[in-house]
């Protein structure tokens, strides 16, 4: 009996001992299993964080293409407007020039007419009214270039002050 009863505790024993190993066998498989799935995981996140990586170096390098395109525009756009309010300055002053011209070509020619048409009394009248008349016209001609010319810098420029600026420069 004795020898029964050891058999039946070592029977037992090994019954026990193999569901252990069974149960660290599956512990097993699944630690393993998870290591693998942990490494997939780890590989697929270091892909994700390189192609992230890699688009916002293309999105900053486009962006830096734009800024240095719009920045070449607008130091184009300003260069043009200088030339252009330039040359409308230029030409603001030589229409100037010839309205003045004008006017005393005008003057001379009402001069000559009257001592050609005799008489200092009616000369003299004729010259105020001829130097008068050519003169307003003049003037009045002058002044409309002028108005074109500013309303023309008021839009080159953007705002009344600084084409007054352009103006007086």
């Amino acid at each position: 009996m004795r020898f029964a009863m050891i058999f039946e505790g070592v029977d037992r024993a090994t019954k026990v001992m193999n569901k252990i190993m069974a149960a660290e066998k599956k512990t097993a498989a699944a630690t393993k299993a998870g290591a693998k799935s942990s490494k997939s995981a780890a590989d697929n996140n270091t892909r994700a964080t390189e192609k992230q990586v890699s688009a916002l170096n293309r999105l900053g390098s486009a962006g830096r293409s734009a800024y240095n395109k719009v920045a070449a525009g607008a130091r184009a756009a300003e260069q043009a407007t200088r030339r252009a309010t330039k040359a409308l300055h230029e030409r603001s002053k030589a229409i100037g020039k010839k309205g003045i011209e004008h006017v005393k070509n005008g003057g001379g020619k009402a001069v000559r007419g009257a001592v050609v048409a005799g008489g200092v009394a009616a000369g003299a009248a004729g010259i105020a009214v001829g130097g008068a008349t050519l003169a307003a016209t003049q003037l009045i001609d002058t002044a409309s270039q002028f108005e074109k010319f500013q309303a023309t810098l008021e839009t080159t420029e953007g705002s009344s002050q600084k084409a007054k600026a352009a103006m007086v420069n």
